[in-house]
């Protein structure tokens, strides 16, 4: 791939960050890395101090495409969410602590 991955996760990664921050739940985001997808989670602490992990988005390591899915892995479908290397950096359907789809990337 001749565009450096690492840096547009980067900058996709501090934009998902800016998106959650209104969240007064939220408090990190985490990524596991796989073989060929990177799970986005958001991690947020409730009233009574019970930690939960959701699902931010998946982002695929060959592509960079953004895609949504179940915990354990991204929607086989050919629609992605975006892709962490165009103009909004993957952000442009996210809003709020999710997006303009399911409350996900």
């Amino acid at each position: 791939m001749t565009q450096d991955f690492d840096a547009a996760f980067a900058t996709f990664l501090e934009g998902v960050k800016r998106t959650t921050g209104d969240d007064p739940e939220t408090k990190r985001i985490e990524t596991d890395v796989g073989p060929r997808y990177i799970r986005v989670v958001r991690v947020t602490v409730d009233a009574f101090e019970h930690v939960n992990r959701t699902l931010q988005c998946f982002v695929d390591r060959a592509n960079g495409e953004v895609l949504s899915g179940s915990w354990k892995a991204p929607r086989k479908t050919k629609k992605s969410r975006g892709n962490i290397f165009d103009a909004n950096n993957g952000l442009g359907r996210m809003k709020g602590v999710g997006n303009d789809h399911e409350t996900r990337c």
